[in-house]
């Protein structure tokens, strides 16, 4: 600071450190937390609606339902939380109970509405803290190189079959095509009927790549079809990598088991 006057220099310093505390005070400190993350953190009860208890379940995966179910509730106990599932029945006619209620009250038939009266008719008969209600949706998914996106999803195209593909030089490389995949949408509630968040993202590809026995050439796609899984959903690691991610903030998610996701081609974008 040659040539600045003494005076000077002292004015350029606090002036430095006024600025520089600023940034600080800008950028530094914890993050307040939101109403869905104290939510889950006080949570200790939480109560899991019947999967697509407001809309029919997908004909493609009415058989893996059960999966995603038993996946939710365990990554829910992961979180330490005491879980209560509602029956199909019991659970159902609440529903249509809440959605009498808002028909009569004349507030606007959404989906939101009849829940928070739902989680409000719930608490009449349980006691809880947060309630999920997840619904399962199926979608048309875009196949990039290899690799099937939605929802914020990314997982590696599964090819199954005996005809042995040559070098790297296929059409998988380049492929662009559409995939048939699986997603969960899910809703939460507190117990007055306040909505927390909603969140949805993919659970897992319900298609596969078919390779045929027969002979084709590179770019020739008569080779292969597009074939569904059986069962559609077969994969608990990426079932419980879209549940957590679904949920998050209001619950954070765990740390996956790394080395088997990436064996798997699966995982968040």
């Amino acid at each position: 600071m040659a040539g600045i006057p003494l005076s000077s220099r002292h004015e350029l310093v606090l002036a430095l450190i006024l600025v520089v505390g600023a940034v600080g005070c800008a950028g530094g400190g914890p993050k307040t937390p939101t109403a869905a993350e104290l939510a889950g953190t006080n949570a200790k009860v939480v109560v899991v609606a019947p999967l697509n208890v407001a809309s029919a379940l997908p004909i493609e995966i009415e058989g893996s339902s059960e999966i995603v179910a038993t996946t939710l509730v365990a990554y829910l106990e992961e979180h330490g939380k005491t879980v209560r599932k509602l029956g199909f029945r019991g659970g159902r006619d609440l529903w249509v109970a809440a959605t009498r209620q808002v028909d009569q009250s004349g507030q606007r038939k959404t989906f939101e509405n009849a829940a928070s009266v739902y989680a409000r008719e719930i608490a009449k008969h349980v006691e809880y803290d947060v309630l999920i209600v997840p619904t399962l949706y199926i979608q048309n998914a875009q196949v990039r190189s290899r690799f099937v996106r939605w929802d914020g999803t990314r997982e590696l195209v599964r090819i199954e079959g005996r005809r042995v593909l040559s070098k790297r030089r296929t059409i998988f490389d380049s492929m662009h095509a559409g995939m048939r995949a699986a997603s969960m949408m899910a809703a939460v509630f507190a117990a007055d009927g306040t909505v927390l968040q909603t969140g949805n993202r993919g659970l897992q590809a319900i298609e596969h790549v078919q390779l045929s026995d027969g002979k084709g050439v590179d770019r020739d796609e008569s080779f292969f079809s597009i074939e569904p899984n059986s069962p559609p959903l077969d994969d608990p690691v990426k079932i419980r990598a879209g549940i957590a991610a679904a949920l998050s903030p209001f619950l954070p998610e765990l740390a996956p088991v790394e080395e088997t996701i990436e064996a798997r081609g699966g995982g968040t974008e």
